[in-house]
């Protein structure tokens, strides 16, 4: 079993729930793990937190996956549809 950082895991973890694709939150709490693929101005692109909150469709609107899968989680916690995709082909 590796042994991991959990600290670091719960601040990645805010950060993607947060739709953030700047590494200064997860600079700013120890994390460095992102830090190799930011640009200079500490953005990452179209990483998972923009994917689950901020997910872009082909004809412009703007999905929060994230606050879709709360609701249908309050309104039939058994779908076999409550899904968060963080691989978005239009973003290739």
């Amino acid at each position: 079993t590796k042994k991991i950082h959990w600290p670091s895991v719960v601040h990645e973890l805010l950060w993607f729930l947060s739709g953030e694709t700047n590494v200064g939150y997860l600079q700013n709490n120890g994390v460095r793990i992102w830090n190799e693929w930011a640009d200079e101005n500490g953005d990452l692109g179209p990483v998972y937190g923009k994917q689950w909150r901020k997910w872009e469709t082909t004809d412009g609107d703007v999905v929060d996956q994230i606050n879709n899968a709360v609701e249908m989680i309050k309104k039939n916690p058994n779908s076999r549809r409550i899904i968060v995709s963080a691989w978005n082909v239009g973003e290739l």
